[in-house]
């Protein structure tokens, strides 16, 4: 039986196809010249162009939870405007708390300490290799 919207997919198949079908078009419409202006700022800035493969103990990642979990949004008020990210709130409360720089590490532990005591049930995780664990956080 096929679902509405046609194809295996059903909607959200549909949707995502359109999607990329759009971003193709965008891309493949694009002139040399237009793809240098979106890549030139970000070069000048020291971070590396799309085909330039950055090295693995240069990388760091801070996700929000662990993959079997799901980054929550909290939304103290009930509004829709009012609404924002549990995980990035945690950051900015841990960072305006600790003005002094922080470790990668110390940074993640701390986080999921105010995630926990807010009573949501995510445990953010840090991704890099083992020399970057107690690097600073962003910069010195």
């Amino acid at each position: 039986m096929q679902q509405q919207g046609g194809g295996q997919g059903g909607w959200l198949g549909t949707v995502s196809s359109l999607a990329s079908q759009f971003l193709q078009t965008k891309l493949d419409d694009q002139s040399p010249e237009d793809a240098t202006n979106y890549v030139a700022p970000a070069e000048q800035a020291g971070i590396p162009g799309p085909k330039t493969r950055v090295a693995s103990d240069v990388s760091i990642l801070v996700s929000g939870c662990q993959t079997d979990e799901t980054s929550a949004d909290a939304n103290p008020t009930h509004s829709p405007a009012n609404s924002y990210g549990a995980f990035s709130n945690a950051i900015q409360t841990v960072l305006t708390q600790n003005p002094s720089p922080m470790t990668n590490r110390d940074l993640v532990l701390a986080v999921r300490k105010v995630l926990a005591q807010q009573g949501f049930k995510q445990h953010p995780c840090l991704y890099c290799s083992d020399e970057k664990v107690d690097a600073p956080f962003i910069c010195e």
